[in-house]
């Protein structure tokens, strides 16, 4: 009994023991199961202030205003974006109905929409986006691109309006729409032509006066190809060709003009044109082309009515010396008639005789009567001096005659108005008609020399034009020699009038030995009605319409050498073909 009783102390002591280290460990797998959960949670907590820190920051710093509402639409959330957009504090506006903010939700009348509702357990998201007019707390109105959406959390319906301020958005909408209203108004109200082109040179506008001039309503040229409106199909595309000018400078990005250039109609009718083609830079690259014109048929057409009136004046004011040119041979064409009438009153009484002389030939005694009365008539009419005399006064006559008909024909060249058809003309023969008429003018004050080239070639050009071209170039000549000899007493100067041929161009040199011309008004020279001239000798017309002439009208060219006190060197380039004047740009 006594060994039992040992025995089963001592498993009642090891059971203890197991219960005790049982024990132990139970508290200790308490204490960490317990550590971990209060670890796991505070690891919750400190996440959730993060996001909470994170969501606080992008709420402060969001560039656009955040509000959020509860399901009943009242404020909960206003962020500081918000407070500058709407002027209110997020004290202020917390609790406040969205509605009072913004209007649109509860006036449907002006084209609002309500808040996105939710059916009774309906979880599913809502949104809309619009811009509106929102209310500030002074009572003012501001623009704002809203985005509302509406969802569940919690199981309770929260609304989130994000909200941006379109004000300079809307300022710059409003001021891009006044440019544009502006530029209409500019493109309709101008009298010139004016339309634009994309890269491929088709039309992508055009405005009411250049449409009108073309012959078409604005929106039949739209997305039209240019090359088919403009193109010259008379003729194959040359530098004056339009349609070409814009292709080119489409090509190239390089601004081009010219100062006339004839554009058809719809009904192939034609009229000159003012043209200019300026490229279209968009970052670096030619985008387009816009081009500018200008129906020039009326300036034209007083342009050459201002050169006929320039021209018939030069012709009135060399009008005395024309008619005291014509007055010298009509003198002596006079006083030989006169000389031939009186020999003729002569010879009368012997040309009688000799008459008779075939009514006697069968008696002889009567035809020694008559030759006795025909020796007796030549004695008395001196018939030998008749015989040397008469000769020479019909030559004198007849050169006489010649100088007048060659006065005349030079005067109907010079003065006739002409035509806008160009034609093949003997310069030198122009030169030599300008200077007949001109005669008067430098005869007493110069001498000319002419160097005409003989193999010079027949010039297309516009022979009347050219003619008064070369009159005042010639007239300015004999005026400069004048004025340096201190008047028509002085000594004589020389004025040299040459051409020659140099490649496909015609050159014209008046050169002449007077006074030179300033270095101070060198630049001035062919400004029109600029003159240095005494009131009745120069209008100031000349040089500016021979220039207008020569390069308008005939692509040409007329510069001058000049030396003060030595004399002065104006040459007149003139293209032989008739080729039309090369575009130039605005720049040349």
């Amino acid at each position: 009994m006594a060994i039992q009783a040992k025995a089963a102390a001592a498993e009642a002591h090891t059971r203890l023991r197991h219960l005790q280290s049982e024990h132990a460990t139970l508290r200790s797998s308490h204490r960490q199961a317990t550590n971990g959960v209060i670890q796991e949670r505070e690891e919750r907590i400190r996440q959730q202030l993060a996001y909470h820190a994170r969501m606080d920051a992008v709420l402060r710093t969001a560039a656009d205003g955040i509000l959020v509402a509860d399901d009943q639409g009242r404020i909960e959330t206003f962020n500081a974006a918000a407070e500058r957009i709407f002027g209110y504090t997020a004290e202020e506006a917390r609790g406040r109905p969205l509605d009072e903010l913004l209007p649109f939700l509860r006036d449907e009348a002006e084209g609002g929409r309500p808040l996105p509702r939710l059916e009774p357990g309906d979880c599913q998201d809502r949104a809309l986006r619009r811009e509106v007019l929102a209310v500030r707390k002074d009572g003012s109105t501001c623009p704002l691109e809203v985005a509302i959406s509406t969802t569940c959390v919690d199981e309770k319906r929260i609304f989130t309006v994000l909200a941006h301020d379109i004000s300079e958005r809307k300022r710059a909408e409003e001021e891009l729409r006044r440019l544009h209203l502006q530029n209409d108004l500019i493109l309709n109200s101008a009298g010139e032509g004016i339309f634009g082109v994309d890269p491929q040179g088709n039309f992508i506008f055009i405005n009411p006066a250049g449409a009108k001039m073309l012959g078409y309503e604005p929106q039949e040229l739209i997305g039209r190809p240019c090359r088919d409106v403009l193109g010259l199909t008379s003729a194959a595309p040359g530098p004056a060709d339009p349609a070409a000018l814009i292709e080119h400078t489409l090509a190239d990005g390089v601004p081009r003009s010219l100062e006339t250039v004839v554009l058809p109609r719809r009904d192939d009718s034609t009229f000159p044109a003012r043209y200019t083609c300026m490229p279209i830079r968009d970052r670096g690259k030619t985008s387009g082309a816009v081009v500018t014109f200008a129906d020039i048929t009326e300036q034209k057409r007083l342009q050459q009515q201002l050169a006929q009136a320039q021209k018939l004046e030069s012709i009135g004011q060399l009008a005395a010396g024309i008619a005291h040119e014509i007055n010298t041979p009509t003198q002596y064409i006079g006083d030989n008639i006169r000389f031939l009438r009186d020999a003729m009153t002569d010879l009368n009484e012997m040309l009688e005789d000799c008459l008779r002389v075939a009514q006697v030939r069968d008696d002889p005694e009567a035809l020694g009567e008559v030759a006795d009365a025909i020796a007796a008539a030549a004695d008395s009419a001196d018939l030998e001096y008749l015989l040397e005399e008469i000769p020479k006064a019909i030559c004198q006559s007849l050169e006489g005659v010649e100088r007048v008909t060659k006065i005349v024909r030079s005067m109907k060249e010079f003065s006739h108005p002409g035509s806008d058809e160009k034609q093949a003309v003997d310069l030198n023969r122009a030169l030599d008609s300008t200077l007949t008429v001109s005669r008067n003018e430098w005869k007493y004050v110069a001498d000319v020399v002419t160097d005409f080239d003989p193999d010079l070639p027949p010039v297309t050009c516009l022979p009347a034009d050219l003619n008064q071209v070369f009159l005042n170039l010639i007239v300015n000549a004999a005026h400069a020699i004048e004025a340096k000899a201190g008047g028509r007493e002085g000594p004589k100067g020389t004025i040299t009038v040459s051409t020659r041929r140099d490649g496909r161009w015609a050159e014209i040199v008046v050169r002449d030995t007077g006074t030179g011309i300033p270095k101070s008004i060198r630049g001035r020279i062919f400004d029109p009605f600029f003159t240095t001239k005494k009131v009745g000798r120069g209008t100031g017309q000349g040089l500016a319409i021979a220039r207008a002439i020569v390069v308008e009208r005939h692509g040409g060219t007329i510069t001058f050498q000049t030396e003060e006190g030595v004399g002065t060197a104006f040459t007149v380039r003139i293209p032989i073909d008739p080729q039309p004047p090369p575009g130039k740009t605005p720049d040349s």
